[in-house]
């Protein structure tokens, strides 16, 4: 979504975003290479308490120099690490809430102590989960869409094609996509057996693009993996088109064949059987 918005900032005249990162890695490139403005405060680690003092004074360095009215904050994390040094100097605070209130944990317990102006919630659920947490606050819930104009409008209908076929999607197929973090909290189980009804339905593909990035998804894969293999919940076996490596760093955990080493991993299925085969995950595609 901040990507979405770095890309697109020129449209709205007479605002101009800037970015803060603690981390390097694609999401920092990927912000700068839209051309955005992204300063780094440094790597952040809730036990280090010199560690956030120091991003602290980088942040406050940063408002000192730069023309920032609004400071947002995207979670409590952020929130928490940061809401102190914003208050500081004299900016407007904002929560920007992507997902549902993590209840009574030190970390919230932490962010409640930077009270917002404005929070601002990703769904009417998000807002609920979060009622009578920054209660002064004002509120308001905000469905952001996705663009496809910037992909679509450099996709010629032979790079469609291409696209297609590189996922052995036909070309009058019908794709259904979801687009999430491989957390079980997303429903992937209750997607792919709702699919599984649909296995005698032709005419139709599902991609599941967002490979497994910490250990806790590379363990919800492997469940959904077993899950599927067993042909539970009427969904009929995995063909397997990788192979388990013994050791993996981050990423899908699995080797890929040769012409998909380096790109992003992707689950689909198609009438009911379900496939892992990788895909580019630098950006929509426009599939309609």
């Amino acid at each position: 979504m901040l990507v979405s918005i770095a890309r697109h900032a020129g449209s709205e005249p007479g605002l101009d975003t800037q970015f803060a990162v603690c981390f390097d890695g694609r999401f920092r490139n990927e912000l700068e290479a839209s051309g955005a403005a992204v300063h780094c405060l440094g790597a952040v680690r809730a036990r280090n308490p010199f560690g956030v003092r120091r991003a602290r004074r980088v942040l406050a360095g940063i408002l000192d120099l730069e023309e920032i009215d609004v400071v947002i904050c995207h979670s409590s994390w952020p929130l928490a690490i940061f809401g102190a040094a914003v208050k500081s100097s004299g900016r407007r605070l904002v929560l920007w809430q992507h997902a549902p209130n993590g209840g009574a944990s030190w970390l919230e317990g932490w962010a409640r102590q930077s009270r917002p102006e404005l929070v601002i919630f990703n769904s009417e659920y998000t807002a609920r989960t979060a009622k009578g947490i920054h209660a002064s606050a004002r509120r308001a819930v905000l469905h952001c869409p996705v663009t496809l104009h910037a992909v679509s409008d450099h996709l010629s209908a032979s790079e469609r094609a291409a696209v297609r076929a590189d996922f052995d999607t036909r070309p009058d197929d019908v794709v259904i996509v979801q687009v999430s973090r491989l957390e079980e909290w997303k429903g992937h189980a209750l997607h792919l057996h709702a699919l599984s009804r649909m296995r005698d339905v032709d005419g139709w593909v599902c991609w599941m693009v967002g490979g497994a990035q910490r250990p806790a998804e590379e363990r919800f894969f492997e469940k959904l993996r077993t899950l599927h293999s067993s042909g539970d919940r009427g969904s009929r076996s995995i063909p397997r088109t990788a192979r388990r490596r013994s050791a993996s760093p981050r990423g899908s955990g699995y080797s890929l064949p040769a012409k998909h080493q380096g790109r992003g991993f992707r689950h689909y299925l198609r009438r009911g059987a379900v496939r892992r085969v990788a895909r580019r995950c630098d950006g929509p595609w426009r599939c309609d």
